[in-house]
C-alpha cells in the first residue's frame, strides 16, 4: 500500500513494486486461523522436540489491523464490519487502527504523469510462468507466488528465536525470543522451498 506508516491513508490499495515485476519472487504472510480453536491444533503438552502441533494447522492472512474479523467479537460494543471495528475506540486505544497493507493483489501501476502516484496505471504483464490453479486469467503479474507462516503472535502464534551465540538456548526456562515477519518466510523459502502457496488479492501497486 502506497501510504504504509502515513498518518492517514490517501492512495487506496496497492502491491509492492519491486516484488510485482516479473523478475522476482514474490512472498505473502499466513497466520494460523485457530483462535478460538487452538484445542483442535494444538497439545498441552510438548513432545520430546518441543513441538505441540497435532497437526495441519488452517491458515488465513496475517492481518494485525482491526480488520481482522478475528477481533470483531471481542470488540464493545460489538462490532461487525471493518469500518465499524476500526471507529471503535477499544480498537484504536489497543493500536489496531494503523496505515499498513500486504502485498497481494494485481499489478496494474508502471507508470503515471509527473510522478504523480494518483495517475498511475498500466501494470506488468503476466510472465509466462506465472500460470497454475488459483491464478487469476488477468493478463496480469499477481503476487504473491508463495505464502508462508509469518505472524509475530496476533493468534499467539510466532517464530521462536534463540540467539546461541549470546546465551545457550533453553526453551524450557524462556531463554528465547519471539517475532514475525515475511523476512523469516523469504528465508524459510530459500533454505526449504516452498511448502503452500495462498492467493491474497487486493487492487493497485506501490
Amino acid at each position: 500500500m502506497c501510504d504504509r506508516g502515513e498518518p492517514a491513508a490517501q492512495d487506496g490499495l496497492a502491491v509492492n513494486g519491486f516484488g510485482s515485476t516479473p523478475y522476482n519472487v514474490a512472498v505473502g504472510g499466513t497466520d494460523f486461523n485457530d483462535l478460538t480453536t487452538t484445542a483442535r491444533y494444538w497439545s498441552s503438552i510438548n513432545n520430546a522436540n518441543q513441538a505441540n502441533a497435532l497437526g495441519y494447522i488452517p491458515e488465513m492472512t496475517w492481518n494485525d489491523t482491526c480488520t481482522n474479523s478475528e477481533i470483531f467479537p471481542f470488540l464493545q460494543p460489538l462490532t461487525t464490519t471493518a469500518e465499524q471495528s476500526c471507529n471503535n475506540a477499544e480498537a484504536q486505544q489497543d493500536g489496531f487502527l494503523g496505515v499498513a497493507g500486504g502485498s497481494g493483489g494485481v499489478s496494474n501501476c508502471t507508470s503515471s504523469t509527473n510522478n504523480l502516484r494518483s495517475t498511475c496505471s498500466g501494470g506488468y504483464t503476466k510472465p509466462s510462468w506465472q500460470s497454475a490453479p488459483g491464478v487469476p486469467t488477468d493478463g496480469k503479474r499477481d503476487v504473491p507466488d508463495v505464502s508462508l507462516f509469518a505472524s509475530n503472535g496476533f493468534n499467539n502464534s510466532f517464530y521462536i528465536i534463540c540467539q546461541s551465540d549470546a546465551v545457550a538456548c533453553n526453551l524450557s526456562s524462556g531463554q528465547f525470543s519471539a517475532s514475525g515477519h515475511v523476512r523469516f518466510v523469504a528465508h524459510l523459502r530459500r533454505h526449504h522451498g516452498p511448502d503452500q502457496s495462498e492467493d491474497r488479492r487486493t487492487p493497485g501497486q506501490c
